[in-house]
């Protein structure tokens, strides 16, 4: 049977029944406080930028353009993906029951509200990517699909640019080529990745 803790004393190992190993040990409520409301406030920030998306065409400057970005929509995709499944561990676990057990219902509802808002957040960022990639490219295949253990993960499927003087596909498989003059040519998703990502290639 657990043992009552006063809410102002933490245990040594801090709060790593929340699942954030990387987070710093927290020893009192107050800097609890402060935490929540910063991951708060960040949160807000990126909701907001989620739902003002610019109203501008997408266009690339070229197949190798839209390539790199392509792929950089289908790493960001796997990442939106691995943080929804996070979440929902997190959700699911028994994180509050032990909170609630340890140091009462005060925290136990501030664990379940941390486990909400980023249950929530890595929602709308996967639906900001799927988004995204649907106002970019034409899209072959299914981008999220749920697993046998029920977790989500990526499908195989295409993104295609068609600027109409070229026409660029990459595929969740790292395959990518440019159609252009009736010729169809491989592009290594590497290469492009890096050249965009040192400025010799401009989006």
């Amino acid at each position: 049977m657990a043992t009552a803790r006063s809410p102002n004393k933490f245990p040594e190992a801090g709060l790593g029944f929340l699942g954030a190993d990387a987070m710093p040990v927290i020893t009192s409520p107050a800097r609890l406080s402060y935490a929540i409301a910063e991951a708060s406030a960040s949160l807000l920030e990126d909701i907001a930028e989620m739902l003002a998306p610019s109203a501008e065409p997408v266009a690339f400057s070229s197949g190798e353009a839209a390539i790199a970005v392509g792929w950089s929509y289908i790493d960001d995709l796997e990442n939106c993906v691995s943080s929804v499944n996070t979440a929902l561990q997190a959700a699911n676990s028994k994180s509050v029951e032990i909170a609630r057990a340890h140091f009462g219902n005060g925290i136990a509802n501030r664990v379940r509200l941390i486990n909400e808002t980023a249950l929530d957040a890595a929602r709308y960022m996967l639906e900001f990517r799927i988004s995204s990639i649907g106002r970019a490219f034409d899209i072959f295949g299914k981008l999220v699909e749920t697993d046998d253990a029920g977790n989500l993960c990526t499908g195989l499927f295409t993104l295609t640019y068609d600027h109409g003087d070229f026409r660029a596909t990459v595929s969740s498989d790292q395959q990518a080529w440019i159609i252009e003059n009736e010729k169809a040519r491989q592009v290594s998703v590497r290469e492009v990745t890096a050249d965009l990502a040192w400025g010799k290639l401009r989006p």
